[in-house]
């Protein structure tokens, strides 16, 4: 997340050398991390796309619509994301917590004391003006979403709308959980 640019680096990179995840290397690490955050960047929302159109063709029986109306749910939430990227530039994070490397200690288990970590660190993000700001406006995106959903299988079969509905927001929650 860009608003989170001046907070220590949340991935335990020398701890994850000293425990061969990793390699050796320092750029071969960060940058099969930066591979794998890119594939998921691709893929999460082709996924998403498609399972969205899939549920949707399962309850209307439309063909292309499905994945039409699919595309169009993921719009307001799409451009929350935009607006949210540019705020995130003006609101950054800040706050003094000790870095991963720092808190842990190699001469005991390095996973209560991540959990512990991760703790303080979510308490401090929880403070930050832009936390509640996220809140607010994935909320509103994901309603506009619903919303278009609704009505949009409102027109393909007005019988079925709120079942595909229902369906389409539990996997929603389930996706955005995962």
């Amino acid at each position: 997340m860009l608003w989170i640019r001046l907070l220590p680096n949340l991935l335990p990179l020398d701890l994850m050398r000293s425990t061969k995840i990793a390699s050796s290397s320092t750029t071969e690490g960060i940058g099969l991390g930066i591979v794998l955050v890119i594939i998921g960047l691709v893929c999460r929302p082709f996924i998403s796309w498609s399972i969205y159109g899939w549920v949707i063709h399962l309850f209307t029986g439309c063909q292309q619509r499905a994945w039409q109306l699919a595309g169009w749910i993921m719009l307001p939430m799409t451009l929350i994301s935009l607006l949210m990227v540019g705020l995130a530039w003006v609101l950054p994070a800040t706050g003094s917590i000790p870095s991963l490397a720092q808190w842990v200690t190699p001469t005991t288990s390095w996973l209560p004391q991540y959990v512990t970590w991760l703790a303080a660190y979510t308490f401090l993000l929880r403070g930050q003006p832009f936390h509640a700001l996220t809140f607010w406006l994935s909320l509103g995106g994901n309603l506009a979403s619903l919303w278009l959903l609704y009505w949009g299988l409102k027109v393909f079969r007005p019988r079925r709308a709120v079942m595909a509905t229902s369906c389409l927001t539990i996997w929603m929650l389930i996706w955005r959980l995962l």
